[in-house]
């Protein structure tokens, strides 16, 4: 989408890109000073939590339900067998 479509107005791009690392600078200190506060923000804005979703890991393919998304950012994934997996962005690739 664009910002013009959603805003129905135009967004100069220098503004938008100093509102943005504004706003990255304000998240990133924020969790130098308090890690549980951004990882609250993550989760409330994470389409992937509740969600049913496959996780493919090298040549094998796991199928769970996101639980949640721990400190350190990794997925928490309930896996059919009733196992929990913690899942980092390094390891896998997913589809829903």
């Amino acid at each position: 989408t664009s910002l013009k479509r959603e805003t129905v107005c135009y967004v100069p791009e220098e503004a938008f890109q100093h509102c943005l690392l504004g706003e990255l600078e304000r998240l990133y200190f924020s969790f130098l000073d308090d890690s549980s506060a951004l990882l609250e923000e993550i989760r409330l804005f994470s389409s992937l939590l509740g969600k049913q979703i496959k996780v493919k890991i090298s040549q094998e393919e796991l199928t769970g339900l996101v639980q949640d998304i721990d400190e350190k950012g990794r997925l928490v994934l309930r896996l059919e067998s009733g196992i929990q997996r913690r899942i980092g962005a390094e390891e896998g690739c997913i589809s829903r």
